[in-house]
């Protein structure tokens, strides 16, 4: 969450939400051994050797559902000395990541795609023991002392509707409490779906692999980032590749989910027509078009790759492609 590790897609104005929460590094994209916490623990254990045996007595005193599951011994109580930061966005730039006040807890909910992208929640686990870890010679300076990160991962699988209920089950498990910081989705899908519901609670969210043009739209998603660019450069660089071959002609298949239906909305509006470009004057043509269908339990419609795959124009050469291009997520693409 540090904001230079975000600098290759905007500057910290484009990410009003960075300004509000305390910067927590995360590795870039998308987790200090894990002996004791196995991948599908359902309760994160801190791994914070150097956390103090006696903490400072100033410190605030935490709801039940935000102790740690380490905590450390004759925990102090009684409010904090001094007031809560302000809610308002600062407008002053930073010249570097913001350090986290000390004697606190920040909770981190981790949205992934586990069924598909199991790599990511261990990468997620790994990167949050280092980050508590204040003596492992990385990122030691982040946290103050006494502060400490806890954190737990759901499944958010590549849909909106579990990605939802998700984040619901998240707070519901901590007294309607919610996160100081979302990482996640995998898939545009349900990072929109996430977005939406956790923006309402003004929680910083941030995704490693969404890439839906329609998330950079800070007056809808003002609280969401990500670490990778969006559909809108990446049809311009399928385009570059294509030109790079002199093709003019292509046939598209592409998946009913939200990413590769924009992106297949996004090449074609830079695809068809005329240009004049680089690679000199040319024209753009799609020779054919399906959308192939994913069912409600992820697995892809094979009645429908079979007409997608029976349309493809073979007996008129005007109208033929030898190209085509696939839109699709890795777990669809290769079933």
């Amino acid at each position: 969450f540090r904001y230079h590790n975000i600098s290759s897609v905007g500057s910290r104005e484009d990410y009003p939400a960075f300004n509000i929460l305390p910067s927590i590094a995360m590795s870039d994209p998308p987790q200090s051994s894990r002996s004791n916490v196995e991948p599908r623990d359902k309760e994160r254990k801190l791994v914070n050797d150097t956390a103090p045996t006696n903490p400072p007595s100033n410190r605030p005193s935490l709801p039940p559902t935000r102790q740690p599951t380490n905590q450390p011994t004759n925990p102090p109580s009684g409010p904090p000395t001094n007031p809560p930061a302000s809610d308002e966005p600062s407008q002053e730039p930073s010249s570097g990541p913001t350090k986290v006040p000390t004697d606190e807890l920040i909770r981190i909910l981790g949205l992934f795609d586990t069924d598909n992208w199991d790599w990511g929640e261990e990468l997620f686990d790994y990167t949050m023991s280092m980050i508590n870890d204040s003596n492992d010679g990385w990122q030691d300076d982040i946290l103050g002392n006494g502060t400490y990160l806890e954190w737990d991962v759901k499944n958010s699988a590549c849909d909106g509707t579990t990605a939802l209920r998700a984040y619901w089950a998240d707070r519901t498990d901590n007294n309607d409490v919610p996160p100081h910081g979302l990482l996640g989705c995998r898939c545009s899908a349900a990072s929109i779906s996430s977005a939406n519901l956790a923006g309402l609670d003004g929680v910083t969210q941030v995704s490693p692999a969404s890439t839906a043009k329609e998330l950079s739209d800070k007056s809808e998603y003002p609280f969401f980032a990500r670490t990778v660019a969006s559909n809108q450069f990446s049809s311009k660089a399928i385009v570059a590749t294509f030109r790079g071959f002199s093709w003019d002609r292509v046939s598209i298949l592409q998946t009913d989910t939200v990413f590769s239906t924009g992106l297949s909305t996004d090449f074609q509006q830079l695809w068809t027509g005329e240009h004049d470009d680089e690679s000199g004057v040319w024209e753009g043509h799609i020779a054919y078009s399906h959308s192939i269908v994913i069912n409600q339990d992820e697995t892809v419609n094979e009645e429908s790759v079979r007409r997608a795959l029976n349309g493809v124009p073979t007996d008129d050469p005007i109208n033929n492609s030898r190209v085509i291009l696939l839109i699709a997520h890795d777990q669809h693409a290769f079933s």
